[in-house]
């Protein structure tokens, strides 16, 4: 009986905390690769004026930039306006036709001069600095890296302060 009780206790003392380290180191290695694949990217200087004035100031956004309504570029969207949850720091901005898309997503959908032209790439990442972080082309593998993508460059909102109720009744 011993035994055991000293192996639980040694299993607490070194065990958990040790899993407990891999799992945030992890974690860490994780975001830092992200972060290394979103240094800023050069664009075009006419690319970049355009998206300046399309993408709201202080704002993360993912530029959809050709009005083909692709059936993969149009789930895509549809995908990421579903996964997004805090719409104040982040939005979604495409030339598709709106009847592509249910009444309940919250994109923009822009009626300005096409930049497609000026770019291969059909989406656009960028940071709430006004940065373009990243561009992509399209292909069917590239939704997971876009996804994980978003998860570094959308900003956090910032939390409120915990209060105790009985402060809140004052």
């Amino acid at each position: 009986m011993k035994y055991l009780i000293a192996g639980a206790v040694v299993a607490m003392l070194i065990l958990a905390p040790m899993g407990s380290y891999f799992y945030l180191q992890s974690g860490l290695k994780y975001r830092l690769e992200s972060q290394e694949q979103l240094k800023p990217k050069e664009i075009d200087s006419q690319l970049y004026a355009g998206l300046k004035s399309i993408v709201t100031p202080k704002t993360a956004a993912l530029v959809h930039l050709y009005d083909d309504d692709s059936p993969a570029d149009i789930d895509i969207l549809k995908k990421i306006d579903d996964r997004i949850v805090d719409r104040d720091h982040f939005e979604i901005i495409t030339y598709s036709d709106p009847e592509q898309f249910d009444e309940g997503n919250k994109i923009r959908f822009l009626n300005a001069p096409q930049l497609s032209y000026l770019s291969k790439d059909r989406f656009i990442l960028i940071d709430s600095s006004g940065i373009v972080r990243n561009t992509y082309e399209g292909n069917i593998d590239f939704s997971k890296e876009l996804i994980r993508h978003l998860a570094v460059v959308i900003p956090i909102p910032k939390s409120r302060d915990i209060r105790l109720k009985r402060e809140l009744e004052r």
